[in-house]
């Protein structure tokens, strides 16, 4: 019997997560005023938050909250509460499937309800109050130990406010419960001197929360308290503070194993963390005094979060500041955690089609899928635990007609946990037929959770008795959203035009909608393979085939159920051939696909699962460099059958006949390292400008919207993105504009229209002069300042102009003339002393487009679109040499970093790097460039990243980790428990990214340190 993979990677503590920021790396990011935004008075800010990509900011005394878009500050949710008046000292959103349902609010000192905690639609109506547990108590802070588990501090009566309490949290209807685990009481005094103002559950260390004394200002203690005993452990204390008042520690939080202490008065303090309930060293401190100079903000801060990546909040009197560091890019990676091979362990994992429905059901926490074993007529629902693949039961089949070949099939969960499967009706019109076949109506079973029997939820005919025997087949795939009433059930037909969409009014019985969807890419020979809801009223749809002809590209439609109409709104025509499986991932914004289908049904082939971020530029796909993972099986899969679901904060995925995988989703900070243009051709509106780092990873659409996009550059030292527009024809205007490394901050500098320019194209900057040059096609160099002032019209020598790079060493600005074959000239910076250097370097009219200067060494590296090479000459433009030739290259814009890299972008849809000497070439077409990249830009240096476990695989008994990132030596690291246990060496210090360790019995979590 083969062993079920059930190691574990924990990517731990400061390994793993960002390190926290430098203090000289802070900035302001965005000042929030709550009551200056409702038009009330101003009060103290009080225990602010971070929640899924939200602010939540929180005002007392004249009480009122809002939510705010991280990096904003406009609101999306205000809610006034000083006419009640009715103030919570910490609001925060529900976890789980009702994280955008539900906010729940602690209670507080002022107004008639000071005991009650609260529950608010998520657009800050319908409040509901419940009584704190306890006798007559108020609560200051909270957090969520898990989606229906509250840890809680307590605020009067006074004699209260050493204790904390745990509490069950129950949505619908509303209700909030002694949590007993620890006592029969539900909560524990603790050993501050005086009182707790907030407590925070661990990140890396979740099965912790942290808190301080908030009694006294003479070195006030912080602790953690382990979540299942309630055994509190003394961490440290904050030396003597000083500030008015006794506030001592006002916030403890735990993030990627650092441990920030944060005071009213005196800062914040970082630690590094040995283990759960052990500090390591101070490993920085952002004084009171910094955090003064950021803000402005003089007073007492009431009040802190922070993110992984280091972004933070600190709450004052009538602000909400929040503070970030560098700009940094996000990507996904996918860490693998177990997997379930065909055949074994488990007989209903077969390698006869018969396994086909997966889904997630985020109530249990727990993986359901279908399996027909063991043959058609039969079948059954498995479950399973998601943490380890583990098999746990089978739903109850109590009446489930087995009257057709396929009685169930597919399998969905709505957020309430009711489990919907469907069986395949080939003919939906026709009634069941004996011998049993595909025939017969169509049904969904409804599991209300996974201890009931199923009810028959809908039987019928979805196609409405179509005249088309194509849009009768329903049971391939499925989709389910929603809870309750608002449960609302996406079918689709195999090779047909039509879906079904079925919604209820009770809960319990369903009817369905006719939904004519003409633009479907359909053929008779090939299929969708899966459906999913997309954000909004939108669904995906994917189709699939063993031919390459016959696999077409992900569509995207709009949904107007009412008129039983579908909109096709995009095309994604790169994943054509990357699968037919989807499923879409709402809170991230990203989509899976599989890989089922194999080129020929005869022989076996690769089954694979890739991740893409859908993006207003494109698809992006995520997961650098690995880009996909495999299924532990490698059986023909012909039939293209199979499931891909999200849940938990973990993809996975089943091919028919190659078993189940599943991943970790894991979100990364990816530095912007190469940034490129895309000038969408002659499009309006159609230009982009990307980034990624120098392994291709992390690609990020920067801006879009963009007209023609021609020449970038960067500004490391102050971390601005410069790029030049050609502009369309009278239609748009040329422009230079700039923005920040993620696109924020973006500003107009010049703009043909009101400045007199033409069609802009290369761009180059002197910062240390505080200058902008640019190639004018018809004018010859320009130049401006950074702040978008004193445009000069430097000119040039010939008759069209694209080319230009500046030699800042000489003083010198190089450009060219794209016509007679490439005509390369030199003049001082302030456009003096012009001089042609060299003619004929490219081999036809429009191939000079772009160089880089290597004034150093005394070479001057350029592109031939026409020859497809990389080049160079001297800085006299003498000993035109080809280093690199490529028949598919036609490169473009190029790059030159310091340590003697280059990087070009080319239209057949390139991105390259090689050495200056033309060796150690590499194709990054990994990142998918576009079909018309221009202009390329590359940092100075490869910045040492963090690192990150890549890949974890099992063969003979040896366990091979895969990392990236950090700098060497390294050191793999063991230990059976998530959260403590000591870390055991395995093995020697290695300079390689790659380590080893046996298979033992148990499960294991691994990490890895670097110098």
């Amino acid at each position: 019997m083969k062993r079920i993979l059930l190691a574990t990677v924990l990517l731990a503590a400061p390994l793993c997560q960002s390190e926290p920021l430098a203090p000289q790396e802070l900035r302001l990011r965005t000042t929030i005023q709550v009551h200056a935004d409702i038009g009330i008075g101003a009060s103290s800010l009080f225990n602010p938050r971070f929640f899924d990509g939200d602010i939540y900011a929180n005002q007392i005394n004249t009480p009122a909250f809002g939510r705010y878009p991280q990096g904003s500050s406009t609101a999306t949710l205000l809610v006034n509460n000083t006419f009640t008046p009715l103030e919570h000292r910490m609001v925060a959103p529900f976890r789980g499937a009702l994280r955008h349902t539900y906010l729940l609010g602690a209670s507080g000192a002022v107004g008639p309800i000071t005991t009650s905690i609260s529950r608010y639609d998520f657009n800050g109506e319908n409040r509901l109050d419940v009584p704190v547990p306890g006798d007559a108590q108020a609560t200051e802070g909270f957090d969520w130990v898990d989606g229906n588990t509250i840890i809680y501090t307590f605020y009067n009566p006074s004699s209260s406010r050493k204790r904390l309490g745990l509490a069950h949290v129950v949505a619908e209807p509303f209700s909030v419960t002694p949590d007993t685990r620890w006592n029969s009481e539900g909560y524990i005094t603790t050993s501050v001197s005086a009182r707790i103002r907030n407590v925070r559950v661990g990140d890396v260390y979740g099965g912790y929360a942290y808190y301080g004394d908030a009694g006294q200002n003479t070195n006030p203690n912080f602790y953690a308290i382990n979540l299942a005993t309630g055994q509190e452990t003394l961490l440290g204390n904050a030396g003597t503070l000083t500030g008015g008042g006794s506030f001592g520690v006002w916030t403890v939080v735990e993030r990627g194993g650092y441990l920030y202490v944060q005071t009213t008065d005196n800062g914040v303090q970082v630690y590094s963390m040995n283990s759960a309930t052990s500090l390591g060293a101070l490993h920085t401190t952002y004084t009171k005094e910094h955090l003064t100079d950021l803000t402005g903000y003089s007073g007492q801060f009431w009040g802190f979060d922070v993110t992984a990546e280091g972004e933070m909040l600190l709450g004052g009197t009538g602000a909400l500041f929040e503070l970030a560091g560098p700009v940094r890019l996000k990507a996904y990676v996918l860490e693998p955690l177990w997997n379930i091979p065909p055949l074994e362990p488990y007989e209903w994992m077969s390698t006869n089609h018969l396994q086909r429905g997966l889904a997630y059901n985020a109530v249990s926490g727990n993986l359901l899928t279908v399996s027909r074993h063991p043959a058609n007529g039969s079948g059954a629902v498995y479950v399973i635990n998601s943490t380890n693949g583990t098999f746990l039961k089978n739903l109850s089949t109590t009446g489930i007609k087995y009257d057709k070949n396929f009685p169930i099939n597919m399998i969905g969960v709505a957020d309430d946990g009711a489990i919907y499967a469907c069986s395949l009706a080939v003919n939906s019109v026709t009634e069941p037929t004996d011998p049993i076949s595909n025939n017969g109506p169509f049904r969904i079973y409804r599991w209300a959770d996974e201890n009931a029997d199923p009810t028959l939820a809908y039987e019928g005919d979805p196609s409405d008795n179509d005249a088309i025997a194509a849009n009768r087949r329903f049971g391939d795939t499925i989709d389910v959203r929603g809870a309750g009433v608002t449960t609302e059930i996406l079918c689709g037909t195999r090779q047909g035009n039509i879906v079904a969409v079925f919604r209820t009014t009770d809960g319990i019985n369903f009817t369905h909608t006719k939904i004519l969807v003409s633009e479907i890419t359909s053929t008779t020979s090939t299929f969708m393979n899966s459906i999913a809801w997309g954000p909004g009223n939108t669904f995906f749809t994917k189709n699939d085939h063993p031919t390459p002809a016959q696999q077409f590209a992900l569509q995207q439609f709009e949904l107007t159920v009412e008129w039983g109409l579908a909109t096709l709104l995009r095309t994604n025509a790169n994943l054509a051939n990357l699968g037919g499986l989807i499923d879409y991932d709402s809170e991230r914004g990203l989509l899976a696909i599989v890989k089922t289908v194999t080129p020929s049904a005869a022989t076996s082939g690769i089954h694979e699962l890739r991740l893409f971020k859908p993006t207003a530029a494109g698809m992006v796909q995520q997961d650098h460099p690995v880009t996909s993972r495999l299924f532990p099986g490698n059986y023909n899969n012909g039939n293209g059958v199979g499931s891909v679901t999200f849940g938990g904060g973990k993809v996975f995925a089943l091919a028919a006949n190659n078993g189940i995988i599943a991943l970790h989703l894991k979100e990364v900070v990816v530095a912007p390292q190469i940034f490129w243009t895309e000038t969408g051709g002659f499009n309006v509106d159609a230009g982009s400008v990307w980034s990624a780092a120098f392994d291709g990873s992390g690609k990020t659409p920067i801006a879009v919207g963009l007209n023609r996009p021609i020449g970038i550059a960067v500004d490391e030292a102050n971390s601005y993105l410069y790029w030049a527009e050609d502009g369309i024809g009278g239609q748009t205007p040329s422009r230079i504009v700039r923005a920040r490394f993620d696109g924020s901050s973006q500003e107009v500098l010049f703009n043909e229209w009101e400045d007199g320019f033409t069609n802009a194209q290369m761009l180059g900057l002197d910062t240390a002069n505080g200058h902008v040059y640019w190639t004018d096609f018809m004018l010859g160099v320009l130049r401006g300042n950074l702040d978008g002032t004193g445009l000069t019209v430097l000119g040039g020598l010939g008759s069209r102009y694209t080319a230009l790079a500046l030699d800042l060493v000489n003083g010198h600005i190089y450009y060219g003339d794209p016509m007679q074959n490439g005509v390369l000239f030199r003049c001082d910076l302030n456009g003096a002393n012009g001089v042609e250097l060299a003619r004929d370097i490219a081999q036809a009219d429009f191939r000079f487009n772009a160089m880089a200067v290597d004034a150093a060494k005394g070479f001057i590296y350029y592109t031939d679109t026409g020859t497809h090479e990389i080049k160079r000459m001297n800085l006299d433009g003498s000993n035109q040499t080809p280093l690199l030739q490529d028949s598919g290259l036609a490169p473009l814009g190029i790059a030159l970093r310091p340590d003697e890299s280059l990087f070009w972008v080319g239209a057949g849809q390139r991105l390259g790097t090689a050495k200056t000497d033309g060796t150690s070439g590499v194709d990054l077409t990994v990142v998918g460039i576009g079909s018309t990249p221009f202009g390329v830009a590359a940092l100075s240096q490869v910045p040492v990243g963090n690192i990150r476990i890549t890949d974890i695989s099992v063969a003979d008994a040896t366990v091979t980790i895969t990392w990236q990132g950090g700098q060497g030596p390294f050191q793999l690291q063991r230990r059976t428990e998530a959260a403590q246990g000591d870390w055991e060496n395995v093995g020697a210090t290695t300079s390689s990214n790659q380590a080893t360790d046996g298979l033992g019995s148990q499960q294991m979590f691994y990490r890895v340190k670097g110098n």
